[in-house]
C-alpha cells in the first residue's frame, strides 16, 4: 500500500493506532513496524495521540470532533 500511495505523491503520512498502545504490546509492535517500513520509504511520519478518554479508537475521536496531537517520528 505505501508504494501505491508514494506512486501517487505521498510523502508525508501521520500513523494514528488505538491509544491502548501503551498497554497492549500488539497494538504498540504494529506501530512501530509501520513507522518503521514508513522510514525505509523516506516518508516524513508523525504519530498521532489523543487524550484516551475520549475514547479508545481513532474512529471515536473523529466522531466526538475532537483533534489529535501529533508529534514526527
Amino acid at each position: 500500500m505505501l508504494e501505491y500511495l508514494k506512486s501517487k505523491g505521498l510523502k508525508t503520512i501521520i500513523v494514528v493506532y488505538d491509544a491502548d498502545k501503551g498497554t497492549n504490546d500488539a497494538v504498540l509492535n504494529a506501530e512501530s513496524g509501520l513507522l518503521e517500513r514508513c522510514h525505509e520509504e523516506c516518508l516524513e511520519t508523525y504519530v498521532g495521540e489523543w487524550d484516551a478518554r475520549y475514547g479508545k479508537g481513532a474512529d471515536d475521536i473523529l466522531i466526538l470532533g475532537k483533534r489529535f496531537e501529533y508529534y514526527e517520528r
